[in-house]
C-alpha cells in the first residue's frame, strides 16, 4: 500500500496489486473485486480508475454500463469525440442496444439544418435560443433526440446515453431527479466540472470598439475595462447592479453577430464568450474564478467556472491513468472517491523507448531556428523511410501545432511517411487509432504554457506575487525572453510527464493482429524520467542516447539501426514472401539475385545477401543456366515443404 497526497492535503490511498485481488470497502465491509466486478462493486460510490494505459479500463466501463442497463438503471458515457463513441456504443451488448443512443450537439453533421450557419455564431456568441425561430422544427433530427430520450424514460427501463462533455448538460435538463452514473472516460474532469474561457487584450478592444457602434449597449463597454486589470471585487459589485441590463445587451449583440455573419459583411466580428462565461457563472450563484492584469502583467484574461454542482448528485467514474492536479482538485470537489484502481503494466521487452538526452528544444528555440532538430529527426529516423515505404506504415510525431506547421513546414521537411499529433489534444489521450504504428517520435518536451496555472487547483502553491514581479522585471532584460509561470518547475514538469506518458500509450498498447509487435518511440528531452517512472504506465524498457557521442555514451544511430531490423525485418520478409508466392501462383519465374536486390534496393535496411540467405531458408531453390552466357543463375521455384 501507497499514500497519496491530494491537492487538499488529505491523504489517498492506493493499492497496487492484480486487477483480481483488489480489495476495497463499500460502507464498512470489505470487498474482493474480480476484473467482472471491479466497477459494478462500486455502484454507490464515486471511482477513480487509473490503472495503466491500455489495460482495459474502457472494456470494464462498457461492460459495467451493460450490467447497469440489465439492472434498469441510466448510464451517461462521455469520450472526446464522437469517433471513439460509435466505436465504444457498438461495443454494447446486442441485448440492450435499443435502450442506447449517441446524443449529438447541433453542429454534427445531419443534425441541424443550419450546422454550418450555427459553427459560425459559435466562435463568437453562446446563442442560448437559436432554435426559437427555425422553421424546421417539426423535422429537426437534434429535437428528435429529445423525443427519443424521452420515450426512452418513459419506457422505464436502463438507459445508456453516449456523449461529448459538451452535451452533459443539456442531457442531464432530461434526467432531472435520476440516479444516474456518469462515466468520464479519458476526458480531463477539470474540463468538465471546470470550464475555462480565455481572451486576450486585443480581443476585448476589438469588443468595445464593436459595442460602440450598436445602440442600446452602455454596460458591456464599461464591464470590459475592468476584465482587464479590474479587482474581482468591484466587478462582482458591477454585475450585481447590471446584471439585467446585461442580459438584454447580450441580446442586442446577439442579433447584430448575427446578421453581419448572413449579410457576409467584412467587419470585424470579436469573441464574446468570455463575457458569457463570466455573466453565466454570476447569474446561477455559483462559483466562478477570473484571473487578469491585476495579478501580474503576464497573467491571462481567464474565467473559470465551478460546474459541479450538474453532476455532485450522480455518481462520476473517472477513467485516466495520468489525472492532472486539477483533475485530482475536481474529484476533491466531488468527494467520495476512496481508493483508485490501480494496476501498473507487466514489463515488455518489444516497448523500447530511447531518450536523446542531449536535445533540449522549447518550442520558442525551434521556432527561431529549426534546422539542427530538423536534422537530427532526420538523422535518426531515416534508416526506416525505406522499410515504411515498402510496408505502407506511417510513424507518429507528436509534437505543438505551430511547430509542426511552421518549423516542420506540415511535414515536407521530412521524407519520413507520418501523422502528426499534437501535444495536448484529442488525439494525444484516449484513442486506439495508433496502436498498429511502430515508430513514433517526440521532439521535444510538451509543457503547458503559463495561463494554463492560473486555476484555482494551484491557487494554494502559486509563487507569491513579488516573486512573479521579480521574475518578469528579470525578463524584460533578456534577449531571448522566457515564460514566466505562476507555479514551481515540477509541477509544470509533472503535467509534461504524465503528457509524455499518454503519448507513449497511443502506441504501446497491443495490436490484436499482433501482440507481439516491437515499438520503438524516440524521445527528443531532458526531463529526468527513470525506468521506473515508464514501466508502470506501457510497460517499455527506456535507454539513454546521445547524438554527440562520446567515449562511453551510446550512439543513437547504430542503436536504432538495430532496433529498426528487429522491427521492420519480419515484416518485410513476410511481405516479400506473399508477393513470391502471388508470382509463383501466375507461374513465374523469380530470380533470387534479382528479387533480393530489388527487394534490398527498396527496403535499404537489408542488404541482398540477407535478404538471399532468408529466402533460401524458406523456398525451393534451382539452380540453372540462364542468359547469353549460360551463366549458372539461382531461381525461387516453390516454397519448401
Amino acid at each position: 500500500m501507497t499514500e497519496e497526497f491530494g491537492v487538499s492535503g488529505a491523504y489517498v490511498q492506493t493499492l497496487t496489486c492484480t486487477v483480481d485481488e483488489i480489495p476495497r470497502t463499500i460502507g464498512d465491509e470489505p470487498q474482493k473485486i474480480t476484473a467482472e466486478s471491479e466497477y459494478s462493486e462500486h455502484r454507490h460510490r464515486n471511482l477513480l480508475d487509473k490503472r495503466h494505459t491500455g489495460c482495459g479500463k474502457t472494456t470494464s466501463a462498457i461492460g459495467y454500463t451493460d450490467d447497469e442497463l440489465k439492472q434498469g438503471r441510466i448510464v451517461i458515457y462521455v469520450m472526446q469525440s464522437y469517433t471513439l463513441l460509435e466505436e465504444m456504443h457498438g461495443k454494447i451488448s446486442p441485448k440492450y442496444k435499443d435502450r442506447t443512443m449517441i446524443y449529438r450537439g447541433k453542429t454534427q453533421e445531419n443534425m441541424c439544418c443550419r450546422q454550418e450557419e450555427i459553427k459560425k455564431y459559435y466562435r463568437h456568441i453562446k446563442p442560448s435560443n437559436i432554435c426559437s425561430n427555425c422553421n424546421n422544427k417539426e423535422s429537426c433530427i437534434y429535437r428528435s433526440q429529445g423525443e427519443q430520450l424521452r420515450g426512452l424514460i418513459r419506457d422505464g427501463q436502463g438507459i445508456a446515453i453516449f456523449t461529448v462533455k459538451e452535451m452533459i448538460k443539456p442531457v442531464l435538463s432530461f434526467l432531472i431527479g435520476r440516479e444516474i452514473t456518469i462515466i468520464i472516460d479519458d476526458v480531463p474532469l477539470s474540463d468538465v466540472l471546470m470550464p475555462e474561457e480565455e481572451t486576450d487584450i486585443d480581443n476585448l478592444y476589438k469588443i468595445s470598439k464593436f459595442v460602440s457602434n450598436i445602440q442600446g449597449t452602455t454596460i458591456i463597454p464599461e464591464l470590459v475595462p475592468m476584465l482587464i486589470d479590474g479587482p474581482l471585487t468591484d466587478i462582482r459589485s458591477y454585475l450585481d447592479g447590471n446584471h439585467t441590463k446585461i442580459n438584454r445587451e447580450l441580446e442586442i449583440i446577439e442579433r447584430h453577430v448575427i446578421e453581419t455573419i448572413l449579410t457576409s459583411s467584412n467587419e470585424s466580428i470579436p469573441d464574446f464568450r468570455i463575457i458569457y462565461s463570466l455573466i453565466k457563472g454570476y447569474g446561477q450563484d455559483h462559483p466562478f474564478t477570473l484571473y487578469n492584469k491585476s495579478l501580474n502583467e503576464m497573467a491571462p484574461i481567464k474565467v473559470v467556472l465551478d460546474e459541479s454542482h450538474h453532476l455532485k448528485q450522480h455518481r462520476v467514474f473517472y477513467l485516466n491513468a495520468t489525472p492532472s492536479q486539477k483533475d485530482r482538485y475536481c474529484m476533491d470537489i466531488l468527494g467520495d472517491y476512496g481508493s483508485p484502481l490501480i494496476k501498473d503494466a507487466e514489463p515488455n521487452d518489444n516497448y523500447l523507448i530511447i531518450q536523446v538526452q542531449d536535445a533540449k528544444y522549447p518550442a520558442s528555440g525551434i521556432l527561431q531556428n529549426p534546422e539542427p532538430l530538423i536534422k537530427k529527426i532526420k538523422t535518426v529516423s531515416n534508416d526506416a523511410i525505406g522499410a515504411l515505404n515498402y510496408l505502407d506504415e506511417k510513424a507518429v510525431i507528436f509534437v505543438k501545432n505551430n511547430v509542426y506547421s511552421r518549423a516542420f513546414e506540415s511535414g515536407a521537411v521530412f521524407d519520413l511517411p507520418h501523422e502528426h499529433v499534437k501535444f495536448f489534444g484529442k488525439e494525444s489521450k484516449g484513442t486506439n487509432d495508433h496502436r498498429d504504428k511502430s515508430m513514433a517520435i517526440i521532439p521535444g518536451t510538451p509543457i503547458l504554457p503559463p495561463e494554463a496555472y492560473y486555476h484555482p487547483a494551484y491557487e494554494e502553491v502559486m509563487k507569491p506575487k513579488e516573486e512573479i514581479e521579480k521574475e518578469i522585471e528579470q525578463n524584460k532584460e533578456r534577449t531571448h525572453k522566457k515564460p514566466v509561470y505562476p507555479v514551481q518547475n515540477e509541477i509544470i514538469e509533472n503535467d509534461s510527464n504524465n503528457e509524455i506518458f499518454q503519448m507513449l500509450g497511443r502506441i504501446f498498447r497491443q495490436d490484436e493482429s499482433n501482440p507481439d509487435k516491437k515499438k520503438v518511440c524516440i524521445l527528443f528531452s531532458n526531463s529526468e524520467i527513470a525506468q521506473e517512472d515508464y514501466m508502470p504506465q506501457n510497460g517499455a524498457r527506456i535507454e539513454k542516447c546521445w547524438m554527440n557521442t562520446e567515449k562511453g555514451k551510446t550512439s543513437i544511430k547504430n542503436r536504432l539501426k538495430r532496433e529498426y531490423k528487429g522491427i521492420f525485418i519480419p515484416k518485410i520478409i513476410e511481405k516479400m514472401c506473399q508477393e513470391i508466392e502471388a508470382r509463383l501462383d501466375k507461374g513465374e519465374i523469380i530470380s533470387l539475385h534479382k528479387f533480393a536486390e530489388s527487394g534490398s534496393d527498396q527496403v535499404k535496411i537489408m542488404s541482398a545477401t540477407k535478404l538471399k540467405i532468408e529466402l533460401e531458408l524458406r523456398y525451393s531453390i534451382k539452380t540453372k543456366p540462364f542468359g547469353q552466357n549460360n551463366r549458372n543463375t539461382k531461381f525461387i521455384v516453390g516454397k519448401l515443404s
